[in-house]
């Protein structure tokens, strides 16, 4: 197999393999917040954009990498409408 081939293949190899890693724990964690606030939310939040932000701006945190600010945003949401925040893993 001639190098350029060679360099192809192990390129789409490590791109198939980077699309099939399993996400972090903590990006499990924060997911797992944002849906707990999602369903928990009143009702009238589900109109009113402003409320959603907060959450959004959090899983959007977590998936840069930042998974302490996001998880701190969605804890202190959680906490503030009375939900009880699960353990973290």
């Amino acid at each position: 197999m001639s190098r350029p081939r060679l360099a192809l293949l192990c390129g789409l190899l490590g791109l198939s393999a980077c699309a099939t890693a399993t996400p972090s724990a903590q990006m499990n964690y924060c997911t797992q917040l944002h849906d707990l606030w999602y369903r928990y939310r009143s009702p009238i939040a589900h109109a009113h954009t402003a409320q959603q932000r907060p959450a959004e701006y959090a899983v959007y945190v977590c998936q840069l990498g930042r998974y302490d600010e996001g998880i701190a945003i969605l804890t202190d949401l959680l906490q503030r409408h009375k939900v009880a925040v699960p353990a973290p893993p």
